[in-house]
């Protein structure tokens, strides 16, 4: 099974859009030791290509397939858990109101890091 992995997190499709789907494959890759599928539409073989500079997507459409699939598995599963994405933002960012009620109330204290 490959490993997924999207930037930033699931849902950043942006606020205001309704729907995530519509994101699903931007900004995601999908990835084994020797493979990586990019955003869907790009694959580089690790094993000969570490700098993902040659997209080997047309050569290898079972690999694509295999990929795409784990995804796609992935993506059913954590779909359903993007129940939040309306909720507008917070005014304030709440650890930053803890943050300064904590400066009013009693400071915050020096921090000495330990010698190595």
């Amino acid at each position: 099974m490959g490993r997924w992995s999207k930037k930033g997190a699931p849902g950043d499709w942006g606020k205001g859009n309704t729907d995530p789907d519509e994101a699903k494959y931007r900004q995601c890759a999908v990835r084994t030791e020797r493979w990586r599928l990019v955003n869907n539409d790009e694959l580089y073989d690790l094993a000969n290509d570490p700098y993902e500079t040659n997209n080997v997507i047309h050569e290898h459409p079972e690999v694509v397939e295999r990929l795409r699939k784990d995804y796609d598995e992935w993506w059913s599963e954590t779909r359903p858990l993007m129940v939040n994405e309306d909720v507008p933002l917070a005014e304030e960012h709440p650890q930053v109101l803890r943050y300064d009620k904590q400066m009013e109330e009693r400071g915050i204290p020096d921090w000495d890091p330990p010698e190595l």
